[in-house]
């Protein structure tokens, strides 16, 4: 007992000392996790809850890609929308409008496209950048947005304003007060209707960019963008454009993929400038013929529609250098497409055709021929004569055999 009693007084005449830890030292470890525990069950409470913008944001992309289904429901016979090579250019942002040489992927709806809720995201425009009267760029993209405040107006030199990837419903009529603005790229929100007149003041836009939205149509005011260059309308609900578009004069590049359109206006026909033109996935049962007037055009994208034949004025492209008729109704390669002599990349998978016709000798400068997923059974001798080919695709037909003098 005088033993322990001595080894007692030792012990607790070295911690007077400082020679050893503590009593309350010696459990330091469990009291630390708790610690760690408590400061992560802090956290959790920081975080917001993104639950709600979570469901919201997969509803909104939830219903683009019905959308987007309805078009491409049509073709149970067909394999999945081929969408390798024409790409549409309104998934990239517009830094450049005049820059037209830089192809962007095709769209993409799916809802983990944008980030979900984050601490540094927006709701609303704080008021000190509402103090900035010199701006010349504005960028909101991937925000929180539910609205832009009318004050949005009052930047005099504001030059580009981009906010996509928000849930803008409308914009503010106070836009047209932006008389400077030559960019305007809203794509990926959740606007309606666009004010009847507001592209009457913004003359000086160049790019105008509303892809993904929910829109039925396009004010007549469209027709005031003289200098407009490109336009992006893709994954909306558009039923038919306006006549007023027949007045941009200096648009180069169109995007109307994933609509409901029908047909085009006759004043379509006045873009003679217009270069690139994607429209696939729209309503449309016949190939409009006012597409010959286009003669600029360089690259056309038709696929995902109805086709079964094309009109003898297509024939008028002869810059067209590609051409993109997958997923439509042919049966056989269109006439008028063997009459296209600058054509380098085409591409008609995911059709009916059963025959190769011999005119195809005819197309010289085809680099990319593609005729996947259809109904193939032989290739005729004309296919040895296209020397220039580098890429051929006959995946998933009905060929037997290939022989060397077939394919040169």
């Amino acid at each position: 007992e005088t033993t322990q009693l001595d080894l007692t007084s030792l012990l607790l005449l070295a911690e007077e000392l400082q020679l050893l830890p503590s009593s309350t030292e010696n459990t330091s470890p469990k009291s630390g996790n708790n610690s760690e525990e408590e400061e992560e069950e802090e956290e959790k409470e920081e975080e917001p809850d993104t639950d709600h913008s979570e469901h919201s944001e997969q509803s909104h992309r939830s219903e683009h890609s019905e959308h987007s289904g309805e078009h491409s429901g049509e073709h149970s016979e067909a394999h999945p929308t081929a969408t390798e090579q024409s790409t549409s250019p309104t998934d990239a942002a517009i830094a450049s409008p005049d820059k037209l040489d830089n192809d962007t992927p095709a769209l993409n709806t799916d809802s983990t496209h944008r980030p979900h809720a984050k601490e540094h995201t927006a709701t609303r425009l704080p008021p000190e950048v509402l103090a900035l009267t010199n701006l010349r760029t504005l960028t909101l993209d991937h925000n929180e947005l539910g609205s832009l405040p009318a004050e949005v107006g009052d930047f005099p030199e504001l030059t580009m304003l981009r906010a996509t990837n928000n849930h803008l419903e409308a914009l503010p009529d106070s836009l047209q007060k932006l008389t400077k603005l030559t960019v305007l790229d809203v794509t990926y929100n959740r606007l309606l209707s666009l004010h009847p007149m507001l592209f009457a003041s913004c003359s000086a836009l160049e790019g105008v960019k509303l892809s993904c939205n929910f829109l039925s149509s396009i004010p007549p005011s469209i027709g005031s963008l003289n200098l407009l260059t490109v336009l992006s309308l893709s994954t909306n609900r558009i039923e038919s454009l306006p006549a007023e578009i027949g007045q941009l004069k200096a648009l180069r590049r169109l995007d109307i993929t994933n609509n409901l359109i029908e047909d085009l206006p006759t004043e379509f026909g006045a873009l003679t400038r217009l270069e690139e033109l994607y429209a696939a996935h729209n309503r449309f049962l016949r190939c409009p013929r006012v597409l010959g007037s286009l003669e600029r055009l360089t690259k056309l994208d038709l696929r995902s529609n109805r086709f079964r034949e094309l009109p003898p004025e297509l024939g008028n492209l002869s810059q067209l250098r590609t051409l993109d008729l997958s997923s439509n109704r042919f049966e056989e390669v269109p006439e008028v497409v063997c009459g296209l002599g600058a054509l380098v990349d085409v591409n008609l998978n995911h059709n009916h055709i059963r025959r190769l016709g011999n005119s195809l000798r005819s197309l010289g400068e085809l680099t990319y021929m593609r005729l996947g997923s259809n109904r193939i059974g032989e290739l005729p001798s004309s296919v040895g004569h296209m020397t220039g080919l580098m890429e051929l695709d006959l995946s998933e037909n009905r060929l037997r055999a290939v022989g060397l003098e077939d394919v040169g």
